[in-house]
């Protein structure tokens, strides 16, 4: 293999590397876009589950 060659295979690798590189950015964008979605729906949740407490709460006491 001739330097030529070499410089070649060396600017593929390169390439390769950088495109591996951008792909995982790309996936590492969409991971925080679901991870921030399933926060919230989390919260929603977990503020339902406080109201529905309190509806028990308040058949406890006989308020409702």
């Amino acid at each position: 293999m001739d330097k030529l060659d070499e410089q070649e295979a060396v600017r593929e690798y390169v390439d390769a590397i950088e495109n591996n590189i951008e792909y995982f950015k790309e996936w590492a964008a969409i991971y925080k876009t679901q991870k921030e979605l399933a926060q919230q729906k989390v919260s929603q949740l977990e503020m339902k589950v406080l109201q529905l407490q309190e509806i028990i709460r308040q058949y406890q006491n006989g308020t409702i």
